[in-house]
């Protein structure tokens, strides 16, 4: 977020970032969920991941609940990162679109 040149770029090449708020709060002094909040409100398709489970005693379920407890991100929100995930993911396209139509189904059955 302090290089608007790089978020512009990053949007320009729909480049996506995997983002682990467990292991960020490990190893930085924050977890960077404003700054993950600040990428997705601005059009960057950031994605909520985990980092090792093991070591960190996190999955994406955890990183997820992390986002939740700390900022103040919507539910559509929370479906965006979790649509980026499918969408900067390396899966054939019939797949990505599987998931996303799964995503979309339950994100509308629990909206």
């Amino acid at each position: 977020m302090e290089d608007p040149a790089l978020v512009a770029l990053l949007k320009t090449k729909n480049i996506g970032l995997t983002c682990c708020p467990v292991s960020n709060s490990v190893v930085t002094n924050d977890f960077k969920g404003k700054e993950i909040t600040d990428l997705l409100r601005d059009g960057v398709k950031v994605t909520v991941n985990s980092d090792d489970p093991a070591y960190f005693r996190a999955y994406v379920c955890e990183n997820i609940e992390k986002m939740v407890d700390g900022t103040d991100l919507t539910i559509d929100e929370l479906v965006q990162l979790q649509r980026n995930a499918f969408e900067i993911a390396w899966l054939s396209s019939e797949k990505r679109e599987l998931f996303l139509n799964m995503l979309n189904g339950y994100a509308k059955k629990h909206a």
